[in-house]
């Protein structure tokens, strides 16, 4: 339904402020067609450079796979911590090399320590009576 400008009752003022505002007759320069088309031919030329990405949809494919398959351990592992091992080792009474076992190596041990007068055996730390 088309009405005719002429036919509106208004008060002119708000006719000819209408009139003005949307009026046809905006004519944009060389300038600014120019920088129009050469924004347009920007856009086009970077969609170019994604055609040949678009032409082979496999290869983005196979792509995403092997991101996946690479980052399944990383966040299972992230998920499931190793729990930390503590190892507690008790010195037996009379083991003074810290192998575990009171045997004659250790009396050989101690000979070695009473020998050399060594400070730690003064403090009688590798003999527990």
């Amino acid at each position: 339904m088309s009405v005719d400008p002429e036919e509106i009752d208004c008060p002119e003022p708000l006719r000819s402020e209408l009139a003005w505002r949307y009026r046809t007759d905006i004519h944009a320069g060389p300038e600014i067609d120019q920088a129009i088309v050469n924004r347009a031919r920007a856009k086009l030329a970077r969609r170019e450079m994604l055609r040949p990405m678009l032409r082979m949809p496999w290869l983005a494919t196979a792509a995403a796979i092997a991101l996946v398959v690479l980052m399944i351990p990383a966040i299972y592992r992230y998920a499931h911590p190793r729990p930390q091992v503590v190892a507690v080792i008790q010195r037996a009474a009379g083991d003074v090399n810290d192998d575990g076992v009171v045997d004659i190596r250790d009396a050989l041990a101690l000979a070695r320590k009473i020998e050399a007068k060594n400070a730690a055996f003064t403090q009688w730390d590798d003999v527990y009576c």
